[in-house]
């Protein structure tokens, strides 16, 4: 054998090393990813699970606490109730030993059945009044328990918005994996998810100038960069022009709009509140 033959050789021998080495880094990559989007699936669908529970169970302490702070309520107004007619029946009371005492130093009848009509006026002043103070304290007391139910489902509340957004951030970190992935096996530059769904539809939900907000987001997957078409239906058929996504949230997405060529975007032409966005089949 040559010496160029002996060189070709081995310069075959090192490219089937390479080539090989290549492959296998291409293998280990796509299976890591593979993975790692696995793994995400199943954070967020023990964040779905945990949310969906967490709303439950606040769903449950709000009825429960506002079952308890409508019957605490009703206790109060029937305590306040009770409250203002033992304190018209002290008054009354009171007045009456009053004019007993008047009577007395006035024109004084027999000692013993007038002090024994004073007595007992004042005995029922003193129930009454024992019974005036137990009754606010009970007040006192329900007050107390229904701002503490509304405070209970308050935190509730709050627990169940925390759950809800970790299951979102969840969702949006494992479609842009699912997106990295979807580029490592296709090897392209971008994510074949790029293209909104073909039965993806939305409504137009505000318009500030020529940014355009809709009603779904990556929870439909929607990706930055997609391009809808935006059309009315009333009072007549209009096609209004397009949507070009720029910022994305779980719920909730705002684009660019692009209004039709040969139209300026002014007046009628520019996309209003309730406008269909998606996506026109040819």
């Amino acid at each position: 054998m040559t010496i160029l033959g002996k060189v070709l050789l081995f310069f075959v021998l090192v490219l089937s090393l390479v080539w090989a080495g290549l492959t296998v880094n291409v293998y280990v990559t796509r299976t890591n990813w593979a993975n790692a989007a696995g793994k995400w699936q199943d954070k967020a669908k023990e964040a779905q699970d945990s949310a969906a529970y967490q709303r439950k169970q606040a769903e449950a302490v709000r009825d429960a606490s506002a079952a308890k702070v409508a019957n605490m309520q009703r206790e109060i107004d029937e305590l306040r109730t009770k409250g203002d007619t033992l304190t018209r029946e002290v008054a009354a009371a009171r007045q009456q030993l009053n004019e007993k005492i008047t009577a007395q130093q006035v024109a004084i009848p027999p000692d013993q059945l007038l002090q024994a009509n004073i007595a007992r006026l004042q005995k029922q002043v003193d129930i009454l009044q024992a019974s005036l103070s137990t009754m606010e304290g009970q007040l006192n007391v329900a007050t107390i328990a229904t701002e503490k139910s509304k405070a209970d489902a308050l935190r509730a509340t709050i627990d169940r918005d925390a759950a809800l957004k970790a299951r979102d951030d969840l969702e949006v970190r494992l479609l842009a994996l699912n997106d990295q992935l979807a580029e490592l096996k296709s090897g392209r530059g971008q994510s074949s998810r790029l293209a909104p769904p073909e039965d993806f539809k939305a409504t137009v939900t505000d318009v500030k100038g020529d940014l355009v907000e809709i009603s779904l987001g990556a929870n439909a997957k929607l990706q930055k960069g997609a391009v809808l078409s935006i059309w009315r239906n009333k009072p007549e058929a209009k096609y209004v022009g397009t949507l070009t996504i720029t910022t994305l949230g779980p719920y909730d997405a705002a684009g660019q709009f692009t209004p039709p060529p040969g139209s300026r975007a002014t007046g009628e032409n520019l996309p209003k509140k309730g406008d269909t966005v998606g996506v026109i089949k040819p």
